[in-house]
């Protein structure tokens, strides 16, 4: 502590430091600052580097700008990106470390000569790659490409016999889309079935389940969140799991060091025939390469989702490429098969989807309701009055059936804010309510919580959703899906954040029978069309849109989605390609 204060670095990362590298923790700080960011937890690069100033490190030094370089391509993948082009890179870089452009060229050339970087020519433009990513990209293309080209599980004729008998003792008859569907998934290695809501899509997944099923097959059901397999299995009547208990990952420890090893993999594939993997548009590139990976060479695979909602949090649009490049056979359903009028749930989602404005209603009993205001204190007043009095009059749980959503974290009206004042009103403090204070939050024994990281120690993933059941000794004790609570201690805190309100990125993969969702001018940066059709698309029974019509059509007139840099659809193409070559030369 005495060494860190009398260098003008806080005392408070003693504890961790001498707990990672014990007595050679002042000699890992002199020689090699920057790796701390890597190494020590509440470490990141900004920290790191001005404890790298205050130990002489130079401004233009080497490590300094390699690890300026490795924080910027972090940051960059952080905004959904997998590669970026070299002009950026420079530029960003340059700003980060306030240094020139001609001091970042030499290394960046020598990060990329050494591996520890990758580029790809791209027309005009380099693209700069981590060696994860590119990985990452490279396999999840090759491992697609491999499970499409493999021997077809059943010729078409044959299919088309299942799907007719299928149909014969269900006494259903399906659309053409939804025969073709059923059918291509019993006959190519690798298939896509995408569509919004009312298109059946529900239908067909469970007429392929049950014609595999009485083909004796082993089949394994996935989604990426516990709240999207749990739907999943409600609606199949199937086991599901998320791709993380699939892939049944574990928390490797060594030294302080934690890494994730995913016991299935390439040498121990899943136990299955066919894998069927709902909501494949929240999956992102990394994710999908162990999940790829995990699939057995003759196994079928069978991917479902809706390419119009928000991409992944995480860095790729793995779903989309796969759509656009083509080479991976898909079906996308567009008939609306559920009974919708005009202003019910159904027809307004796909209104928007086209661009068109929701018919909107201002009856309460109404599915879509919109009631105009510009004062954000009168919008939370009104929603506090859904969620507490008028939804729970007519049936609907607060806890557990309405959800807010809101486009932004900060501002009157941003999830932060909305958490703050829901809790006031929906868990009041109490007496015989414990309650911890941490930081800005309070946590109270009933607050609904959710899970902001992946917790693979304690099998809770980002997004999970939960209820605190206790508080002790600092200490909180929250259930997920109802199961045993799961033990929180104090520094475990930050990984929790009151569910109350959620941003709509957060709330992809489940479903509500009521959201409501704020609409203001002032959150302009997030009013794009596909995050106001995913947040619709989030409603079983009601949604309550309450705010400023401008901001409404904004936001249905936005489609002008943040251009991820990726190349999997490119090179989806050339491998298909290449392999039509191979067998044309054969």
């Amino acid at each position: 502590m005495l060494w860190l204060e009398g260098r003008g670095i806080s005392g408070s990362f003693a504890a961790r430091l001498e707990k990672k590298y014990g007595e050679n923790a002042i000699l890992t700080v002199q020689s090699r600052p920057y790796s701390l960011a890597k190494e020590v937890s509440g470490i990141g690069f900004l920290t790191a580097d001005h404890i790298a100033m205050q130990v002489g490190v130079k401004k233009n030094a080497p490590e300094r700008i390699a690890a300026g370089l490795d924080y910027a391509l972090y940051q960059f993948a952080q905004s959904g990106h997998t590669c970026m082009p070299r002009s950026y890179l420079m530029e960003n870089t340059a700003k980060l470390l306030s240094s020139e452009e001609d001091d970042i060229r030499p290394v960046l050339k020598k990060q990329i000569q050494n591996g520890e970087l990758t580029a790809v020519d791209c027309g005009d433009e380099e693209l700069i790659y981590t060696e994860n990513l590119y990985r990452a990209e490279t396999e999840t293309a090759r491992r697609l490409i491999h499970l499409k080209e493999m021997p077809k599980r059943f010729e078409l004729d044959t299919a088309v016999k299942l799907v007719n008998k299928w149909e014969s003792g269900h006494q259903i008859r399906l659309a053409a889309k939804q025969r073709e569907a059923v059918a291509a998934a019993l006959i190519h290695g690798v298939f896509v079935l995408t569509g919004g809501p009312g298109t059946g899509k529900t239908t067909v997944v469970r007429a392929m389940l049950d014609i595999l099923e009485k083909q004796e097959l082993t089949i394994k059901l996935g989604a990426p969140t516990g709240r999207a397999a749990k739907r999943l299995q409600e609606t199949t009547g199937r086991e599901a799991l998320t791709v993380h208990r699939l892939l049944e990952v574990q928390m490797m420890s060594e030294n302080e060091n934690f890494s994730l090893k995913f016991a299935r993999n390439y040498a121990n594939p899943l136990e299955a025939d066919v894998v069927i993997l709902d909501e494949v548009s929240m999956m992102d590139i990394v994710l999908m390469r162990h999940f790829l990976n995990a699939i057995p060479p003759d196994c079928s695979l069978i991917l479902v989702g809706d390419a119009d909602q928000l991409p992944s949090v995480g860095p790729g649009t793995v779903l989309k490429d796969i759509l656009l490049s083509e080479v991976i056979p898909s079906v996308r359903l567009t008939e609306i098969f559920r009974q919708a009028g005009r202003g019910d749930l159904v027809y307004n989602a796909h209104a928007i989807n086209s661009g068109k404005m929701p018919i909107c209603s201002r009856k309460f009993e109404d599915e879509f309701m919109f009631l105009e205001f510009d004062d954000p204190a009168i919008i939370i007043d009104f929603i506090l009055a859904f969620c507490a009095e008028l939804l729970p009059e007519i049936g609907f749980d607060a806890m557990r059936d309405i959800q807010v959503l809101s486009p932004m974290h900060r501002q009157e009206c941003g999830v932060d804010n909305l958490n703050n004042r829901l809790q006031a009103v929906l868990n009041p403090p109490a007496e015989d309510k414990p309650e911890i204070v941490s930081g800005s939050k309070i946590f109270r024994q009933g607050d609904k919580v959710m899970q902001i990281k992946n917790n693979y120690k304690k099998k809770v993933f980002n997004g999970d959703i939960g209820f605190i059941t206790d508080l002790a000794e600092d200490r909180l004790y929250v259930s997920f899906d109802d199961n045993k609570p799961i033990v929180y201690e104090k520094k475990e805190f930050v990984e929790l954040q009151l569910a109350y309100a959620l941003s709509v990125h957060k709330s992809q993969g489940n479903e509500y029978r009521a959201v409501i969702m704020p609409l203001i001018m002032s959150h302009y940066i997030m009013l794009q069309r596909n995050l106001l059709y995913t947040a619709v698309t989030r409603a079983k029974e009601r949604v309550i849109l309450l705010g400023e019509k401008k901001a409404l059509a904004m936001a249905v007139g936005n489609d002008r989605m943040k251009k991820r840099f990726s190349l999997l659809r490119e090179r989806l193409y050339t491998l298909a390609n290449e392999y039509d070559e191979y067998d044309e030369f054969m």
